[in-house]
């Protein structure tokens, strides 16, 4: 941004400047200057005798510039990046129960905690689905929104990393139902709010979301809280909630990050669990490895995109701001400096 005020005043100045060398050419034209002393050959002391007036016409430019007191915030030149305009929403479920806190043998024998490998996971997805609005969710006991849809993929990566496990044992549990639902509800809720602004404002909707995933990042099964048993919504069963996301076109993903959820202690469980994302077009995963991720990128690219008008982001006062003037200012002596350089050692010339 520049200070329009400084900018008026600049042009009059230069008006003036401009005015003033017209005078002074016309007093030198009635002088004359000696022809003898300027070279008539273009070697690079005549070139360099040419170059006078640009050198201090450039340091000129940027003391102007300085006195505009130009600057700018990191808000502003990202606007400089083009915008998708097409993509799919993508909310990503993450289990923050305690149990996610534990080790486990991931790919190539690596143990990490099934937390951190969640986070992997998120992550390449927020990193590779540049041009997809994604939001996240924590879930334990309790669903919360950490970031709602968004193209922004630092402050999705900056939540991401700032998650962490529940620490106390009323947090404790592994609503799946409930994170799905609430979920549901949230993209449910966001598309109804975009069609309202568009009958409002007659006109497009800053978004327009045609399809919907859901992506279940955890190393459980459906185990809610059992204080919750008398609250209808914490201990929503799977299926009630995957009807939600099939009724209102949503597609749900399983990934267990836990191999033990292979283990035939929970094969009824599991198999529950995927009969119920199934129903929404959606896939079940059990697995080390980001295979899963690979492979639901694959179905997400065979979907119809939907066309994504973001509106222009406004710049915060209370953003910070660059300024450029110390810059315009250095410059600006640089020239000055070449030029004086130029005028009285290498091109001076005899009246």
């Amino acid at each position: 941004m520049i200070d329009l005020g400084r900018v008026a005043v600049l042009l009059l100045v230069l008006l003036g400047v401009w005015q003033l060398s017209k005078i002074l050419q016309k007093e030198k034209a009635a002088f004359g200057l000696s022809r003898l002393s300027i070279p008539q050959k273009k070697s690079l002391k005549y070139r360099l005798f040419q170059s006078q007036k640009a050198l201090f016409f450039l340091a000129l430019f940027f003391f102007g510039l300085a006195f505009c007191n130009p600057a700018f915030n990191e808000k502003s030149m990202s606007l400089l990046q083009p915008l998708p305009r097409k993509g799919v929403a993508i909310y990503l479920l993450i289990d923050e129960s305690g149990s996610m806190a534990e080790s486990a043998p991931f790919d190539r024998g690596k143990m990490i905690s099934k937390s951190d490998f969640a986070k992997e996971l998120g992550r390449e997805i927020i990193e590779k689905r540049k041009n997809d609005l994604i939001g996240l969710i924590g879930f334990a006991r309790k669903a919360d929104i950490i970031c709602p849809l968004t193209l922004d993929k630092n402050v999705l990566i900056s939540r991401l990393n700032a998650m962490h496990v529940v620490k106390n044992e009323d947090e404790e549990g592994t609503a799946i139902g409930y994170a799905i639902f609430k979920t549901v509800n949230l993209i449910v809720a966001t598309k109804h709010f975009a069609k309202r602004e568009r009958e409002k404002e007659k006109k497009k909707p800053t978004y327009s979301i045609d399809n919907q995933i859901i992506i279940v990042l955890t190393d459980g099964l459906q185990s809610p809280n059992p204080l919750d048993r008398a609250n209808p919504f914490r201990f929503m069963r799977i299926e009630e909630a995957c009807d939600a996301a099939t009724q209102n076109g949503i597609r749900v993903y399983y990934v267990g990050v836990d191999p033990v959820l292979e283990n035939s202690e929970f094969r009824s469980e599991a198999e529950k669990m995927k009969r119920a994302v199934e129903s929404t077009k959606g896939e079940f995963f059990i697995s080390n490895n980001d295979e899963p991720i690979r492979k639901i990128f694959s179905q997400i690219d065979t979907l119809e995109k939907s066309d994504l008008y973001m509106p222009n982001a406004e710049v915060n006062e209370n953003d910070k701001m660059h300024s450029l003037t110390p810059l315009c200012i250095v410059l600006g002596l640089l020239f000055l400096s070449l030029g004086v350089l130029v005028e009285t050692v290498f091109a001076r010339v005899a009246p």
